[in-house]
């Protein structure tokens, strides 16, 4: 009888793919606040060794929605938005950090409403803010990711910036300020974005173990059939 090995291995390759919702690649142009890439529909509650709330204990990966984008350089600022449900929610905690990113690559975190306002940015922060992810600078405890915590209450799209340390966050977006405030082209991060109460896509274990059990009895019946 022909084999199903190579169907059967097809069928495990698309299984993962649930796993990945939790996770975002940068798409270029995103620019600006109003091209500015939207990361809704990947929030997950999956365990993440990265995931913080800017103090050094707590790790709140599975009780505080989040993405993980994975950035890099191009010459230009980078812009990701979220909607934020606002009315009915009990809070909206919002944490972003930078981590694992490319030798030196210093870099600086901000958060707009849609209107342009500015909500708030850092530049450096404690390594130990954002759980994993972050090294500190020598002799101290800082680092040179970035990580910001604020509070949303009303509904909307918010936009967060990832720039280099001299970037000047100003109504409307950023400004390049010193030169060198844009991420360069070999330039490379990770922003994880983290908000109370946005919705979450379903908990990829579930599907993911069904399917490869469903895999494993496609696999005994091939068995019992060669």
């Amino acid at each position: 009888m022909r084999s199903m090995t190579l169907p059967l291995l097809a069928l495990a390759l698309l299984l993962p793919a649930a796993a990945r919702a939790g996770v975002v690649k940068e798409k270029e142009p995103n620019n600006t606040l109003a091209g500015a890439q939207a990361v809704d529909g990947h929030f997950t509650l999956d365990f993440s060794a990265d995931i913080g709330n800017g103090t050094h204990v707590d790790n709140t990966s599975t009780t505080i929605p989040h993405v993980t984008v994975h950035g890099s350089g191009d010459g230009s600022f980078d812009y990701y938005s979220f909607y934020f449900p606002g009315a009915g929610s009990t809070a909206g905690f919002v944490v972003l950090d930078i981590d694992h990113s490319s030798s030196g690559f210093d870099s600086h975190l901000a958060l707009w409403a849609t209107n342009g306002d500015l909500l708030g940015h850092n530049d450096d922060y404690d390594y130990r803010g954002g759980a994993g992810g972050s090294v500190p600078k020598p002799h101290s405890d800082d680092s040179y990711d970035s990580l910001m915590t604020t509070y949303l209450s009303a509904p909307g799209t918010y936009v967060v910036g990832v720039g280099l340390w001299s970037a000047s966050p100003v109504k409307g977006g950023y400004e390049e300020g010193f030169a060198g405030a844009k991420p360069r082209a070999g330039d490379f991060y990770t922003l994880q974005i983290s908000v109370e109460n946005v919705p979450v896509v379903p908990e990829p274990g579930t599907g993911a173990l069904l399917g490869l059990g469903a895999l494993g009895v496609l696999t005994a019946v091939a068995r019992r059939r060669a």
